[in-house]
């Protein structure tokens, strides 16, 4: 019985209870008292309950919805390997897939409890000796990598790119209303839409792998999918934050025009450079919740002390802003905003490849994997990073470091 229905069951007793009494023209004795006080307890946390689940399955309904437009929103902790499965891009049983047992029956003719893998490599092959990892793997290595990712971490949102190019649209101020007195006429006022275009760049992972290791590691697949994942969440970071924007990569939000700043911050003596970045983005309508710094940048802040010599706590204002610390961030800088006001267009058809014949740079030098007796992997995405509205976003800089 749904939430609902438990509802309408104890508002029928209880308004059934109180027609008899009516109907009787007496009130309550001592018994009935407490079956109403009861039933009033009841529909008051039944319909609590129910508003709650209401309320969840609006969120859940904005957090990630196929628009008419076509456009859709994953948001933090939302599947992209379940994006895919549930448009059917691929057979049912490949979710089972496993990385290790497919790459050593690649590598080494090893199909030994692998008949799944073997069928997949068969219908995937990239030729030259590789096979293209299907995309339930690529799809999981993905999610991983934007697991943790700390712009992801931070509310970043996914837009899937079935194109090279995609216009996403976006009110580019607030709309505003105006009193009118009766009779006249409202104002009219033009709504500022705009949008922002994102468009496919490639980024391209390459790991050598020794054959002995692939061979002899228990647990290589659920290494393979780690270390590509952070080697691609590292630079999907960088490229958030602190991307040129000069072709083929991203422009990052150092590199925005319309990304708020705070520049020459100088020495650490109190918080008040991360509160005003704070209440930067409050005044132009948008709550921030985290920001990302440099850890030996927020070392200096944590190490801040008052005049009793006890940790100075940071201003109210940052309550609910959450610290996330990465490398990616330049020491002496840090990023604040509104982070789902940022999005990854991931264009459709990532993949990972698995080939023992293939060549690869290694300091300038072109290295064959055959004659090292090694195996590479590349994974190539293609994506964009935009900020849905820019100046959801300050950027601090020029901080001593010390």
């Amino acid at each position: 019985m749904t939430t609902y229905q438990k509802l309408m069951e104890k508002h029928s007793a209880l308004t059934g209870m109180l027609a008899k009494m009516a109907a009787e023209n007496r009130g309550p004795n001592t018994e009935e008292k407490t079956q109403l006080e009861t039933l009033q307890k009841d529909v008051q946390a039944l319909k609590l309950e129910n508003e709650n689940e209401g309320k969840q399955r609006f969120s859940e309904g904005l957090s990630r919805s196929e628009r008419k437009d076509g456009i859709t929103l994953l948001k933090k902790g939302e599947s992209l390997d379940k994006f895919h499965a549930d448009r059917a891009r691929y057979p049912k049983e490949w979710d089972d897939i496993n990385t290790g047992k497919l790459i050593k029956g690649v590598v080494f003719g090893d199909w030994d409890g692998a008949d799944l893998e073997r069928k997949a490599a068969a219908e995937t092959s990239a030729g030259a000796g590789g096979v293209f990892i299907p995309t339930p793997v690529s799809a999981r290595v993905i999610d991983y990598a934007r697991n943790i990712a700390r712009v992801f971490q931070a509310g970043a949102q996914t837009i899937p790119m079935d194109t090279a190019t995609l216009r996403v649209p976006r009110l580019d101020a607030d709309i505003t209303g105006s009193w009118t007195a009766e009779g006249a006429d409202i104002s009219e006022v033009d709504a500022p839409f705009d949008s922002v275009t994102y468009s496919a760049k490639k980024l391209g992972v390459v790991a050598a792998i020794d054959n002995e290791l692939l061979e002899d590691a228990p647990n290589c697949s659920a290494m393979i999918e780690n270390s590509l994942a952070k080697a691609c969440a590292l630079a999907l970071d960088l490229a958030a934050l602190t991307g040129s924007g000069t072709s083929p990569n991203p422009t990052g939000l150092v590199n925005d025009p319309n990304v708020q700043t705070i520049a020459t911050i100088g020495a650490v003596t109190a918080w008040d450079s991360l509160a005003s970045a704070a209440q930067k983005v409050r005044g132009v309508n948008f709550e921030p919740n985290a920001y990302l710094i440099n850890p030996a940048t927020y070392k200096m802040y944590a190490n801040l002390k008052d005049t009793l010599g006890q940790p100075m706590r940071p201003q109210s204002t940052l309550d609910g802003i959450t610290p996330l610390m990465t490398n990616q961030v330049p020491n002496g800088s840090f990023y604040l905003g509104k982070w789902d006001e940022m999005a990854f267009g991931l264009r459709a058809g990532m993949r990972i490849e698995v080939s023992r014949e293939a060549s690869y740079m290694s300091s300038g030098s072109l290295v064959s994997a055959f004659s090292r007796d090694q195996t590479i992997l590349r994974l190539v995405v293609r994506g964009d990073w935009q900020r849905l509205h820019s100046n959801a976003f300050v950027v601090g800089s020029g901080i001593t470091v010390s």
